[in-house]
């Protein structure tokens, strides 16, 4: 089985440099295009099942990347939650000696926004688990799942077994990412799937 995480496109907190979580803001028109642009990948690929976060970026990628889809909705693949931080501009640090910056850096790094009142790394792997445990027993073969880049960084870092911080991989808008399992377990098997149309590749 092979499972196509897709990012979704450009959102209007993207464009402003607001955080995100699991608020929802809107596509841009870049983040449309974009999603217009991944369409001639997919569907060359004849999948058996696609699923979206119920977030409208990543419901609104899906519908116009693939116009045909009748996704399955599932806040298991939501991106990770970052409490009150939520659709707020990005923090600009005051001066060297700021405290708030230096502990949300630290915390931003590791995907731990529990001190905000969100999730934290283990939250997200878990919900995401419980996704994988019901795809396993499905008898599919190419899977679509619509998502964000924080839930793909991590997932990534669990798949490898590797400590993945934010910066350590690049997971641009409309970036596709593939995943396969192989009766027994889940391995990466493309990073940035596609990025010769240009796509993922900023």
């Amino acid at each position: 089985m092979k499972l196509f995480l897709i990012r979704h496109g450009e959102s209007e907190n993207n464009l402003n440099r607001h955080y995100s979580g699991q608020c929802n803001p809107e596509l841009t028109p870049l983040g449309i295009e974009q999603a217009k642009a991944i369409r001639s990948v997919l569907e060359k690929i004849k999948f058996d099942a696609v699923y979206s976060s119920d977030l409208t970026r990543a419901l609104d990628t899906c519908f116009t990347a693939m116009p045909n889809a009748k996704p399955i909705i599932t806040p298991k693949l939501r991106e990770i939650a970052i409490g009150d931080l939520e659709n707020r501009p990005y923090y600009v640090p005051k001066g060297d000696n700021d405290e708030f910056a230096i502990e949300l850096h630290k915390n931003r790094q590791s995907f731990d926004y529990s001190p905000y009142g969100g999730e934290n790394k283990k939250d997200v792997i878990k919900r995401f688990c419980e996704f994988l445990k019901e795809l396993e027993s499905k008898p599919v073969q190419n899977v679509a799942a619509f998502c964000h880049a924080g839930l793909i960084t991590i997932v990534t870092g669990y798949i490898l077994s590797a400590n993945l911080d934010r910066d350590a991989i690049h997971c641009p808008n409309c970036n596709i990412v593939v995943l396969e399992f192989d009766g027994n377990k889940w391995r990466l098997l493309v990073w940035n799937y596609g990025a010769e149309i240009g796509i993922g590749t900023e």
